[in-house]
């Protein structure tokens, strides 16, 4: 049985975590609020040791924000580029890596 296309395009977005990551990258903060906490926990929980062991040097932080404060994730690259995205819409950790997997690869 053939697999779907949206399966496929959903396990290209998350393999970026499973290998190391491009030269370029220097460091990813995801900043939360506690309403958000649980989807980024999750995040933290399945993928973590993949992305370290991956990328054993690679800075990644994860802070807590006061309520109200909007949910994001930061990407720093060399020469000190940073980009981010909102995590504000994103529902389960997928979707946040999802997020994080374009924005690292230039799609946002």
């Amino acid at each position: 049985m053939p697999r779907s296309i949206l399966a496929d395009t959903s396990t290209m977005a998350t393999s970026i975590f499973r290998q190391a990551l491009p030269s370029t990258v220097r460091e990813i903060r995801l900043h939360f609020s506690p309403t958000q906490a649980n989807q980024v926990k999750s995040l933290i929980h399945s993928n973590y040791s993949s992305i370290k062991s991956s990328n054993p040097d690679l800075p990644i932080l994860f802070r807590e924000s006061f309520v109200g404060t909007p949910a994001r994730a930061i990407v720093r690259f060399e020469y000190g580029v940073e980009k981010q995205v909102s995590l504000e819409q994103a529902k389960s950790s997928s979707e946040i890596e999802s997020l994080l997997s374009d924005l690292i690869q230039g799609k946002n």
